[in-house]
């Protein structure tokens, strides 16, 4: 596992070990096919606290399984957080496909001595994490799905939605140690 005390180490493991040249701005750390942020946007945490959103919208737990393991070798993470399953449900898969894909996820990612932690509303999710012996984040996303301010659309949060979620899921992470304040 690479540690990182800093950010110009980070950018230094990138170049060097994965041949990724990147630079830090506004938004966060631009590596030209993703960007790294630091947890959450406003800074108050440790700046070697880096998230690497590898969501793809449209994606199924099947497609999550299938690139988990090009994920965790390309960014080497010590927390993954796995957020999959609401497209499953809206193109009507199986509840039996939609667990058996999570329990594979968190498979690979345990093989690997990586630290896994869940995050959805769905009952589903609260089965999976009791049976793999997972942390759970439960009613993030439905807290702002309730209310009309926080909503782009029907089904997703707006900008601000999402920066709410953000800070809470931090409360999280720190509570479970996936972060340091």
């Amino acid at each position: 596992e690479s540690v990182f005390y800093n950010v110009d180490d980070y950018l230094y493991w990138l170049k060097e070990k994965k041949g990724i040249s990147a630079e830090l701005t506004d938004s966060g750390l631009d590596c030209n096919s993703w960007v790294a942020r630091s947890w959450p946007h406003e800074e108050q945490y440790h700046p070697t606290n880096w998230v690497v959103n590898e969501g793809i919208n449209g994606n199924t737990t099947k497609d999550g399984l299938n690139r988990i393991n090009k994920v965790l070798t390309e960014h080497q993470p010590h927390t993954v957080l796995v957020s999959l399953g609401g497209n499953d449900m809206l193109r009507k898969y199986s509840v039996e496909e939609t667990e058996k894909n999570l329990k594979e996820i968190i498979d690979t990612i345990q093989a690997k001595n990586i630290k896994v932690i869940l995050i959805n509303d769905a009952d589903i999710y609260e089965k999976v994490a009791k049976e793999m012996k997972v942390p759970l984040i439960e009613d993030v996303f439905s807290t702002y799905l309730s209310k009309q301010e926080y909503k782009s659309d029907v089904i997703h949060l707006n900008e601000q939605g999402y920066k709410l979620v953000a800070q809470d899921i931090a409360k999280y992470l720190e509570k479970y140690e996936a972060i340091k304040n």
